[in-house]
């Protein structure tokens, strides 16, 4: 496993700041929301993945982390009014954070079932085999302001590097006997 230790920071980076967003009038409860996320390779950027989530419940903010270093984030996120391409009237997030990072947190609004959309820049290509997986994770805050669990992001899947060819070792051809 690469770097376990940054990993396991970045992890407790997020929940804490998740934690921060929630003072004061944090419930002692941890809230019952169920979020779908999922992304997908930007198609003009090899290094920017753009993500989108909902919930099933209000949401206030989020964080999103990642196991590379962020390199750049939308600082304004769109949401979107249920199934519609409309963007939903009086919701949005903006967002801030480190660069370089490990992610960004997001404040705003969003209602149960309208769609978050936005886009992380990594310093390496979203696919890429030097790397390893891209590993994203999302921790939101409802409007109680209680955390919810960490939520994985589904993220695309990259094409699997092509082994290296084997040389090949000819032998040379036996000595033939003249007879």
């Amino acid at each position: 496993m690469k770097h376990p230790l940054r990993r396991a920071c970045v992890f407790a980076a997020a929940v804490a700041v998740v934690a921060l967003l929630a003072i004061p009038g944090a419930a002692s409860a941890t809230n019952t929301i169920d979020c779908l996320a999922k992304s997908a390779r930007a198609a003009d950027d090899t290094t920017a993945l753009d993500y989108t989530f909902r919930c099933s419940e209000a949401i206030t903010g989020y964080t999103l982390t990642t196991n590379r270093l962020t390199a750049g984030f939308e600082p304004e996120v769109l949401v979107t009014a249920g199934t519609t391409e409309d963007p939903a009237p009086g919701e949005s997030f903006g967002c801030e954070g480190a660069i370089p990072g490990f992610g960004a947190v997001c404040i705003g609004k969003a209602s149960a079932w309208n769609w978050a959309h936005g886009r992380i820049h990594t310093d390496a290509p979203v696919c890429s085999a030097k790397e390893g997986a891209l590993v994203v994770r999302l921790v939101v805050t409802d409007s109680d302001k209680r955390i919810s669990q960490p939520f994985g992001v589904r993220t695309p899947k990259c094409p699997k590097p092509k082994p290296k060819p084997h040389k090949k070792h000819h032998k040379k051809p036996a000595a033939r006997r003249h007879h």
